[in-house]
């Protein structure tokens, strides 16, 4: 057998917004062995919540949030199936999860220009502390080699502490410090930091790229279908290694991936390719890590064909032979032969059918998610009408297969539960205007998705009508769907 394309092929999991049940994150544990992932990168820390129950800080736990010793358990298991756990605590942006808490609010960096993110004022000596508390848990929690310390999407400044600083430092060498200092006390716990690449790359002066220090692994994002290759070589040109990250699911897509996702696996990991062999001083590409950003995947059944591909993209120099969809459906679902090329063909037909989000929004309300102003138009209408047909057909092969499921039937329906959404939103856009009947089944049909993985109590319910702001922008469909179900 040829030696794997990386030796690192990751996924990363966004447990802690919206999180499923505990048993189905050790549901997809021999999946993700199957299919040649060696690295799960878990994302259990967000401005929503906390998923873990920190013994040093146990007030910072959300509910649904594990208890230490159960997570000591999964990643006992993820290790029994290959599988190296790289655990991800917020450490400077995103870090809501603390600051929200009545206890730490005073930490928090107000952002003066109504932006979208915030900080946690970092610069204090209790905010150090309760990092290195928290560090320190992990470090004994998951035994990692590697600690993802977040770094990204930070927005400071407006802290009195910070605003006092600021009058003799630049914001650069404030925010290099604050890596610096996670670096050290990850070292300290005998792991290596990772961090994103976002704050680095837009500081044009460079500072904060040359101080990071040289055994740090840079998680660059390469979400886009069109992403290229310059931000990995920014990193590798200062000798830095590089872990390059396609997206399955983020914020631009709705129900499902799509075939924007499947470009940016491919681009990301062919890119990543050229540069896994380089020489001193000059840095190296060393894995690959696919995300599933769980807010915006709205049926827990579509991230397993994605994250397939993601695997073999990640463990072969080739791109993925024509028969990989009706292997997968033989494997997913024990399918035949002849029925697996059948619904190999439907699956790969859903997912280029699918929408991004921007059209969705487009199709649905007439305007995308940032334009308020009204956008749609008859070539909307056109798409619509010419992707209805290819999501009627390939519902149609998914639906007749279910029956005939020698595992994972769940799964699959899944699938038909995505196309029939997908039917109503482009029968909607086309004019034919779904209606009331139509989306009622859909409503249900995504309940009862919902509820298969995930909690239906709590303030995680989805399409829960008092969702807290800063949860609703990825709170967009079900709401939608309920109205059009009701008019």
């Amino acid at each position: 057998m040829p030696e794997p394309a990386f030796p690192n092929r990751a996924v990363m999991l966004d447990i802690v917004r919206l999180p499923e049940r505990h048993d189905y994150y050790r549901s997809l544990l021999p999946m993700f062995e199957e299919w040649g992932f060696n690295t799960l990168h878990l994302h259990f820390t967000d401005d929503p919540g906390c998923l873990i129950e920190f013994p040093s800080h146990p007030e910072l736990a959300t509910e649904h949030a594990y208890p230490a010793d159960e997570m000591r358990a999964f990643v006992d298991e993820a290790h029994a199936h290959g599988l190296d756990v790289v655990p991800e605590l917020e450490t400077f942006g995103h870090t809501e999860f603390i600051t929200d808490t009545q206890k730490y609010c005073h930490l928090k960096e107000i952002d003066e220009t109504g932006g979208r993110f915030r900080g946690m004022c970092v610069f204090e000596q209790e905010a150090k502390d309760l990092l290195a508390d928290l560090l320190r848990d992990v470090a004994d929690i998951f035994r990692p080699r590697i600690i993802h310390a977040g770094l990204d999407e930070v927005n400071f400044g407006w802290h009195d502490t910070t605003k006092k600083l600021l009058e003799t430092r630049p914001r650069n060498e404030l925010f290099a410090d604050h890596v610096v200092w996670c670096h050290d006390v990850i070292a300290g716990l005998g792991a290596r930091m990772g961090m994103w690449d976002d704050g680095p790359v837009a500081d044009k002066e460079g500072v904060i790229a040359r101080r990071i220090p040289k055994d740090t692994i840079i998680f660059v994002c390469m979400y886009d279908a069109d992403c290229e290759p310059g931000v990995l070589d920014f990193y590798l040109d200062r000798g830095l290694e590089v872990w390059a990250v396609p997206s399955i699911q983020r914020a631009g897509n709705a129900v499902m991936s799509n075939r924007e996702s499947l470009s940016s696996l491919r681009r990301a990991s062919g890119y990543a390719l050229q540069r896994r062999e380089s020489a001193p001083p000059r840095g190296r590409v060393t894995g690959v890590d696919a995300c599933v950003w769980c807010p915006y995947r709205y049926v827990p059944g579509t991230i397993e064909y994605p994250l397939a591909v993601a695997g073999r993209l990640f463990s072969s120099d080739e791109l993925v032979p024509d028969d990989f969809a009706a292997g997968f459906a033989k494997f997913m679902w024990g399918l035949r032969s002849a029925a697996a090329r059948k619904v190999g063909r439907a699956v790969e037909a859903l997912y280029e059918a699918a929408p991004s989000r921007d059209e969705h929004h487009r199709f649905l309300y007439g305007h995308t998610c940032f334009k308020p102003a009204e956008t749609f138009c008859r070539e909307d209408r056109r798409v619509c009408r010419e992707r209805l047909a290819t999501v009627e057909d390939a519902g149609r092969a998914l639906a007749g297969a279910v029956g005939a499921a020698k595992r994972n039937a769940d799964r699959l329906r899944d699938l038909v539960t995505a196309a029939k959404y997908l039917r109503a939103v482009y029968r909607f856009g086309a004019g034919a205007q779904a209606g009331r009947r139509e989306f009622r089944g859909v409503q249900r049909a995504m309940q009862g998705a919902w509820g298969r993985t995930r909690f239906r109590e709590g303030r995680h319910y989805f399409g829960k009508s008092a969702m807290p702001p800063a949860e609703r922008d990825y709170d967009d469909i079900m709401p939608q769907v309920n109205r059009l179900a009701s008019e």
